[in-house]
């Protein structure tokens, strides 16, 4: 998952898994594999975000 802006290919990247390929497996297959981590990392990245944003917030009072 990525954050969009202006740029081609200059986002930052938020989450990235890592998914084994093994030798034969077709491109549905692997689109199963990838769908079935999608949701975990949904939810990884929206509270990696929150926990970012949390953070700045918290920062900026303390200055």
């Amino acid at each position: 998952m990525d954050l969009v802006n202006s740029e081609y290919d200059k986002e930052e990247i938020l989450s990235q898994p890592t998914i084994p390929i093994i030798v034969n497996e077709t491109p549905t297959y692997l689109a199963e594999k990838a769908h079935g981590v999608e949701h975990q990392l949904i939810i990884r990245t929206i509270k990696k975000i929150i926990e970012k944003n949390r953070s700045t917030r918290y920062e900026k009072k303390t200055k």
